[in-house]
């Protein structure tokens, strides 16, 4: 259990995660503890993985020992050879849970099996953050569908970055590294604020981006960086605060004039009467 969020901006690509690691038995959880989720596998190569940490680390060396691969092919190149080898163990940790879930239960079974990852890495002709599902599928971003959330929190976390991007990004602006940085982290913490199940402790961010020398590099928030977007969050909600009392104090305007001067009571006109004798 996880979340993941992945932003494609100019100049990079962000992946943020928290950093709750779920034990459980039998399907059930029990309790978290605290561990990384983001793995730096080369210059080049950011990976996360949401599910079970086990399979997510044979996935991290799977994609760490294609590393020269990814390098020295196009996407598309070097795509049927890496989704062979992420399905390979992906197909196994399935099939193995179809066999277990008559005796653990299904639940139990998949929570086993199911691993969806995020890979942000520089292919041959270019940059690529890629989605991949919990069957081995690959899909990558574009700037029409800019942003991804994977993992347990996903149902939380897809309304929230979604209203993120449609006050700062919605105008088709293309936010630049650390306008994803921040919309990642606070798409992370607010689910973790919620109390989303799976969803702990505190969140990381890494970024790949352009060095200005024709490469890329790959660095990870530090702790003043991730303070300053608590500042920018802090602020953010201020402002909502201030949006909302002038909203009531506008309100509350409008109902002191009504009281200070209060419009004419209108008597019913004494024609309806006659009209009425009349018609008698």
């Amino acid at each position: 259990m996880t979340l993941l969020v992945g932003i494609l901006c100019e100049g990079g690509a962000v992946i943020a995660a928290d950093r709750q690691a779920s034990h459980g038995a039998l399907g059930t959880t029990t309790v978290g503890h605290e561990t990384p989720k983001i793995r730096k596998l080369s210059d080049t190569i950011l990976f996360a993985a949401s599910g079970p940490v086990g399979l997510g680390q044979h996935l991290a060396h799977l994609v760490s020992s294609n590393a020269t691969l990814v390098a020295q092919n196009p996407y598309f190149g070097a795509l049927p050879q890496l989704q062979q080898t992420v399905r390979s163990v992906l197909f196994q940790a399935i099939m193995g849970a179809q066999q277990a879930q008559g005796i653990v239960g299904t639940q139990a079974a998949a929570s086993e099996a199911l691993c969806s990852c995020l890979l942000a890495a520089v292919f041959q002709d270019g940059l690529k953050l890629i989605e991949i599902s919990t069957q081995g599928g690959f899909e990558y971003l574009t700037h029409d569908v800019p942003f991804v959330c994977v993992g347990s929190g996903k149902a939380n976390a897809d309304p929230f970055i979604k209203f993120l991007w449609s006050v700062y990004w919605g105008n088709g602006q293309r936010p630049s590294v650390q306008g994803a940085a921040l919309t990642a982290y606070w798409t992370v913490k607010a689910t973790i604020d919620a109390h989303t199940s799976g969803v702990g402790y505190s969140p990381d961010v890494a970024i790949i981006q352009e060095d200005g020398a024709g490469g890329y590099v790959v660095t990870e928030c530090s702790e003043d960086e991730l303070a300053e977007h608590n500042d920018f969050i802090d602020q953010a909600h201020e402002a909502l605060k201030g949006i909302r009392d002038k909203i009531l104090d506008s309100s509350q305007d409008s109902v002191d004039e009504v009281a200070k001067d209060p419009p004419p009571i209108l008597d019913a006109p004494t024609s309806i009467s006659r009209i009425g004798s009349d018609a008698s």
